[in-house]
Formats: C-alpha cells, sequence, structure tokens
C-alpha cells in the first residue's frame, strides 16, 4: 500500500538540515510574508502553500520541535516494519496559530486593527492511512477509527476499493481559525 511521502520541512523552507535556527526563522519570515493571504490574495494554492510553510515551520522552530522532527524522523523507518491498521500520517508540531502570532506579531508590529479585518482560514486537513483486507476493500465495509483529536468516528469503506484510494471525511480535520470552517480528515486506504 503506497502512500506518498509528507514533504520534507527543511526542503518546504528553502534550508539545509543544517540551517541555524536564525537561518530558519528568516526563511520562514519571507515565505510567510510572500505567501500570506493578506498580501497575496485568498487563492487556494497561495493558501494551501501558506499552510504548509507554517507547518514546516512548527516542526523547525525551535532546538525542542527540531529534535522532536528529527527523533520522529529516525523513528519513521523502525514504524514502516510494523504497519498498524489505522495512523494519522501528518501532523504539525504545535498548532498553526501559535507560530503565525509569533511571527506576524514581529513582522506588522505597530500595525494595529488595520482595517479592522478579522483573518479567517479554513482547518488544516489531517491524513491518516488505514489498511483494509482484500474482502473487506472488495466488499466494502463500516470501520471504527480514533482520530488524533481522541474521537472514534465510522468510516464506510465502500465496496471495490482500490489500494491507494483516498476517503474525504468532511470536517473532521483541525478547527478553522476566526470561526473557519474546520479542515477534512482524509484517509487513504
Amino acid at each position: 500500500m503506497g502512500v506518498a511521502p509528507l514533504r520534507n520541512p527543511y526542503e518546504v523552507l528553502g534550508v539545509g538540515p543544517g540551517a541555524s535556527n536564525a537561518d530558519i526563522k528568516t526563511a520562514y519570515r519571507r515565505l510567510a510574508k510572500e505567501l500570506h493571504p493578506d498580501t497575496r490574495g485568498g487563492s487556494d494554492a497561495v493558501h494551501a502553500r501558506f499552510q504548509e510553510v507554517t507547518a514546516a515551520y512548527n516542526q523547525l522552530k525551535d532546538e525542542a520541535s527540531r529534535r522532536r522532527f528529527e527523533a520522529e524522523r529516525l523513528n519513521e523507518a523502525a514504524q514502516r516494519r510494523r504497519q498498524p491498521a489505522f495512523e494519522e500520517t501528518a501532523s504539525p508540531s504545535v498548532a498553526a496559530q501559535d507560530a503565525q502570532d509569533d511571527v506576524f506579531s514581529e513582522l506588522f508590529e505597530g500595525i494595529k486593527n488595520a482595517g479592522k479585518r478579522v483573518f479567517r482560514a479554513r482547518g488544516e486537513d489531517r491524513n491518516y492511512r488505514l489498511s483494509v483486507s482484500f474482502l473487506e476493500a472488495a466488499n466494502g465495509a463500516r470501520k471504527r477509527v480514533k482520530l488524533a483529536d481522541g474521537r472514534t468516528v465510522e468510516l464506510a469503506v465502500p465496496p471495490g476499493t482500490t489500494d491507494g484510494r483516498k476517503i474525504r471525511m468532511r470536517g473532521q480535520g483541525n478547527e478553522g481559525h476566526g470561526g473557519a470552517a474546520p479542515g477534512d480528515a482524509i484517509v487513504t486506504v
């Protein structure tokens, strides 16, 4: 069962693994300023790239976050040997809002309540991987799965499901910002 690997946060930010914290922060600020919805408009592609950059920064923004990321990356090989039935495949280590608040308070210091606009952003999608038997895929099945936030939901695997099929569970991802809609849970079978 093949699932495309998540992008390396060093690549997303355009820095190498040996980059200093200052280099990482500088790269993030440059990209965040360039991609922020208030400066680039609201296209879905720009918004998705902005979220990807923010998630990458959250993984690398300080020594503790970087150590967690590196430990997860080293542990990934061991996890591949043991294939769980259901697992989350992508999760920012810190809420994206915290990183945005940090950087943008510094970037736009002195600009308060400009235009009285409220920043609204749809919640990030969460990606999961689900293993099913051949018969469950062929005949269809209902599976109870536990999401990253601890909730248990029922997922319908349609009859004739093939390897790599993505099933979207609307509204089951991360909460939205500023009252916007939550993201989705995307399950790859």
